[in-house]
């Protein structure tokens, strides 16, 4: 502190903030479409625990049957799960590349709606397992057993790349990053937008369609 009140009887103004920092801040707005899909991405917020849960009978299902969609639920959550922290290491690069207003809030509007997502993963396989993680439920079925066998293994290849990425996130523009991040979205709506058109009714067809 004493080293700041120094400087500060010294000068006029403080000398420039050494960069990346997202420091100075500034609020220039110049695309007009982001501003619409940030308008758009506010309307469009919603909750996962809002959805009709009380309509999801796991019990009517054998337990070989709820450990299979339980494990679509964890290969879904190694894309959907790490993705709130990918966009969060993101949008702390949009503030220290200092990017317009606009584009900051539209890489936090997508970390927010990622971060649903990751819940009705974790909603998801909570209510068929009745446990809360693949990685320390015991399975009832052989097909639970490798399911769970193979969570290890997700996991542990998604850590590889969580380390690779965080490697990424200061060597590339964002523009490079987000393409591949758009990839893998193009990839999962794909997926959604076919297993909707045959979607049961309640809180299945709900969490696909979000």
């Amino acid at each position: 502190m004493a080293k700041d009140v120094k400087l500060a009887a010294s000068m006029a103004l403080p000398p420039a903030t050494p960069q990346p920092n997202v420091y100075p801040l500034s609020w220039h707005s110049h695309t007009a479409k982001l501003e619409e899909i940030w308008d758009s991405a506010q309307r469009e917020n919603w909750d996962p625990k809002k959805l009709p849960w009380d309509s999801f009978d796991a019990g009517r299902y054998s337990w070989e049957q709820r450990e299979a969609i339980a494990y679509w639920w964890t290969l879904l959550s190694v894309f959907d799960a790490s993705a709130p922290s990918v966009f969060a290491a993101a949008l702390i690069k949009t503030y220290e590349a200092h990017e317009e207003d606009p584009v900051r809030r539209c890489f936090f509007s997508v970390t927010r709606d990622e971060q649903n997502h990751e819940q009705i993963c974790g909603l998801a396989i909570t209510k068929l397992l009745g446990h809360p993680d693949q990685l320390t439920y015991q399975p009832k079925s052989e097909i639970g057993r490798k399911a769970s066998r193979n969570a290890h293994w997700l996991y542990h290849n998604g850590g590889r790349y969580w380390n690779g990425y965080k490697a990424a996130v200061p060597k590339y523009s964002l523009a490079v990053l987000f393409s591949s991040f758009l990839m893998g979205e193009i990839a999962a709506v794909t997926i959604f937008h076919q297993m909707d058109t045959s979607k049961t009714s309640g809180v299945e067809g709900r969490g696909l369609i979000l």
